[in-house]
């Protein structure tokens, strides 16, 4: 679920700029927006929606285990 989270926010920032049109312009923006990682750009926004994600999940499977 924190994959998909974190994935989810990677579309919302591509989506979110109007200068990305092609795959030279989501490299360029990659470059210009996220941190070098091996060999795929990080985006500290899809960091955090990940790690949200996966702290609400655990939330969430506490609350509802039995007692």
């Amino acid at each position: 679920m924190g994959s998909i989270g974190h994935e989810l926010q990677h579309a919302v920032e591509v989506l979110s700029s109007p200068v990305v049109t092609n795959t030279r312009a989501l490299y360029l923006f990659c470059q210009r927006n996220g941190i070098r990682a091996g060999s795929v750009f990080e985006t500290a926004a899809a960091v955090r929606a990940g790690n949200a994600v996966r702290a609400e999940v655990r939330r969430s499977m506490f609350l509802t285990q039995p007692r």
